[in-house]
Formats: C-alpha cells, sequence, structure tokens
C-alpha cells in the first residue's frame, strides 16, 4: 500500500504468514532485502512474537484440531506435543542438541565433508537425531491414526498412550473406527483398519473407553 511505512509492512507479514505444511504452523517467514536497520529489526521483532503465539496456541490443541506433526512418545509413554513452528526431525535434532550422540554424529560429519556449512550440518544431525529416537523405542505421531516406529509393540508404555490418543481422537471426532491407519516401520508401510489397531493396541478396559468416546463423541 502506497505510503506505509517498509517496517510496518514486514511486520505485519510476519503476524500473517502462516501455513500448515510438513507439519509447520509457520510455513514461511520471507525477509525480503530490507537492510539492516530499523526494517529488519521490526521484522526479527515480528518473527519472534508470531512464533511465540504459535507456540503457546498449539500447546493446548487436541490431536484432532492438529492436521500434521503432532508430536512424539518416548519409550516411558511420555507424550512430547511439538509446538507448530517445526517438523518432526528438526524436534529431534533440537531434543538431542548438546548430548553426546549429537556431538559424534557432527564429528563424523565434519570428518567427511570439512567445508560444510552450519545449517547443513544441522540438518544433518537432525536427521541422524531424528532416525536415533525411532531405534530407541520412539513413536512419531503425525496424528493419532498416521504414526512412524521402529517397531509396533502392543501393551508397552509408548503403545499404551498411542492407544489414549486413539480415545481422545475418538471423541474429538478425527478417529472412526471403520477409518484407516497408516503405520510406518522397520518392516514397511503398513495399512491397518482403526478397528483392528484399537483390538491390537487396547485391553478390554481401554477398548471399551474407545467406544464410549465413539458414543460420547462432540
Amino acid at each position: 500500500m502506497a505510503g506505509t511505512p517498509t517496517g510496518q509492512t514486514q511486520m505485519g507479514s510476519a503476524l500473517t504468514s502462516w501455513g500448515m505444511g510438513d507439519g509447520h504452523l509457520l510455513r514461511t517467514l520471507h525477509e525480503p532485502q530490507i537492510g539492516k536497520g530499523l526494517d529488519s529489526m521490526l521484522f526479527k521483532s515480528a518473527t519472534r512474537i508470531a512464533r511465540k503465539w504459535a507456540s503457546r496456541r498449539w500447546a493446548h490443541l487436541n490431536p484432532c484440531d492438529r492436521v500434521h506433526s503432532y508430536g512424539w512418545v518416548d519409550p516411558s509413554g511420555k507424550l512430547y506435543v511439538m509446538n507448530g513452528t517445526e517438523n518432526h526431525v528438526e524436534w529431534a535434532g533440537k531434543h538431542l542438541s548438546g548430548s553426546p550422540q549429537a556431538e559424534q554424529w557432527e564429528v563424523d560429519i565434519r570428518s567427511k565433508f570439512p567445508r560444510i556449512q552450519d545449517e547443513f550440518l544441522e540438518t544433518q544431525v537432525a536427521e541422524k537425531a531424528f532416525s536415533y529416537l525411532l531405534s530407541q523405542g520412539w513413536v512419531r505421531v503425525t496424528s493419532p491414526t498416521v504414526l512412524q516406529t521402529w517397531d509396533i509393540k502392543p501393551h508397552t508404555p509408548p503403545w499404551l498412550k498411542v492407544m489414549s490418543l486413539l480415545i481422545e481422537g475418538a471423541g474429538e471426532g478425527c478417529v472412526d473406527p471403520e477409518g484407516v491407519a497408516y503405520v510406518n516401520s522397520r518392516s514397511g508401510d503398513k495399512k491397518i483398519p482403526v478397528w483392528e489397531l484399537v483390538d491390537m493396541l487396547g485391553d478390554k478396559r481401554s477398548q471399551d473407553d474407545f467406544f464410549a468416546a465413539l458414543l460420547n463423541r462432540r
């Protein structure tokens, strides 16, 4: 708009550039060539505000409100709900940042590629962290019915948590027993009817809870 200060334009752009692709609430925050003065400061400030708002907003949403990248479940059954501004690979990299494993991966990568740029190094380490979490028994939860794991192990803590997400999804309306769950594991991609996954993962009580949630869904 004619007459609008550049800094105000960039702040508005940063606060309104929302997207849902590939697990990102903030799909893109493009920074044009606006120099290093006040405009750049305003843009960076707006970006921080936008990311903080997204993090707080997404942390309180249930699985049915999240189209992509809901979170991770660790081997103890603890659910880590992602903040909507990163994908599973990025989250894994941050989660293991500074760990002995990550430090060793960085050494190994630098030994192979001495001139690698920091941003590419960070990506490579994050991808290794992603694979490592899966190998340690973590479950990647894109949604209650889109999962990735090393192995499916019914009645173990992480899969009991997955079952609780299926129950919550049934109550909220995004999980249907006649639907299909997609599970990626070492043995390949599987399409499993939801009712079969519930039967596989749940005991009698949790199965009853699932169908009770269906009857009382919103």
